[in-house]
């Protein structure tokens, strides 16, 4: 029984290492996908609370638009900043 046992745990430490192996290279793909992106981002804000079609609750839109930090990026590129610079031209600066 105790050469069951060590065969089983060595099958088992032989699929943690794989398993390990398989997501550090699932995510080093991922970070060089993000990494080499340019980022984008899609806000989704709800009309209302009880999901009706048709129905805009504006308090609640603008609540939502304060709190994802839209309103203020309004206010950022109306003063002139329209646009990011990327890190090196910043750092030219």
């Amino acid at each position: 029984m105790a050469l069951f046992t060590l065969i089983n745990q060595h099958e088992l430490f032989n699929l943690f290492v794989l398993q390990y192996f398989t997501f550090k290279a699932s995510l080093t793909d991922l970070m060089e996908k993000m990494l080499g992106a340019e980022p984008q981002f899609v806000r989704c804000v709800k009309p209302n609370n009880l999901s009706r079609h048709g129905l805009f609750e504006g308090p609640i839109v603008q609540r939502q638009l304060k709190y994802t930090g839209v309103l203020e990026t309004i206010k950022i590129r109306r003063q002139g900043f329209p646009t990011r610079l990327l890190y090196a031209d910043f750092l030219q600066r």
